[in-house]
């Protein structure tokens, strides 16, 4: 004689009853997370995204020999460079980072084109642009140089986007390259 095997009744109601506490306990994890979104105080995947883009901009610096000295633009809402590690081309470009109306912009335009002069480079019309954050409140921009020169140790930025949140992005530059490391060992650092 052949036995069957199959589910009893009390395993099937014991299953959907295990099933059930559990799908319920993760729509009220959901429920929970969603109320509680607004309040929470995280960076958004679209923050850190644009983060990581301008800090491999500033970290790709080079510093391009320019009227005696290096070429770093910077003022209390803006501030220009060239980068080895821009986001939009495959070889050197200039970056500007700015706010504007209410929001922190990056700019990039490609250094060597029949548009620019490379003795004295400029975001040229056709370029490309990239909004890092909007409806800030207030942005500003500090750096820390080495001394007795034009070249930037470290980039803060600091904004709110409203009284109650301000947050700040800092960003530390080492360069590869070989005329910022003659300059510094001459100059004495």
């Amino acid at each position: 004689m052949k036995s069957k095997s199959a589910f009893t009744l009390v395993e099937v109601l014991i299953t959907i009853l295990l099933l059930t506490l559990l799908m319920s306990t993760a729509m009220f994890s959901f429920r929970f997370f969603t109320i509680n979104l607004k309040s929470m105080k995280v960076t958004l995947p679209k923050n850190a995204i644009h983060y990581t883009y301008l800090e491999h901009s500033i970290k790709g610096i080079y510093f391009y020999p320019f009227q005696n000295n290096y070429f770093f633009k910077k003022s209390a809402t803006s501030f220009t460079y060239i980068t080895t590690t821009p986001l939009y081309y495959s070889h050197l470009s200039i970056a500007k980072v700015f706010y504007h109306n209410h929001t922190l912009i990056y700019q990039e335009s490609p250094l060597y084109t029949q548009l620019q002069n490379f003795q004295n480079p400029k975001i040229i019309k056709k370029h490309y642009q990239v909004i890092l954050k909007k409806n800030l409140s207030s942005c500003q921009f500090s750096f820390k140089l080495y001394s007795k020169t034009t070249i930037p140790k470290e980039v803060h930025i600091l904004f709110n986007e409203n009284e109650k949140n301000q947050e700040e992005w800092f960003f530390s530059i080492f360069s590869n390259n070989i005329n910022y490391k003659s300059f510094i060992e001459y100059k004495g650092f």
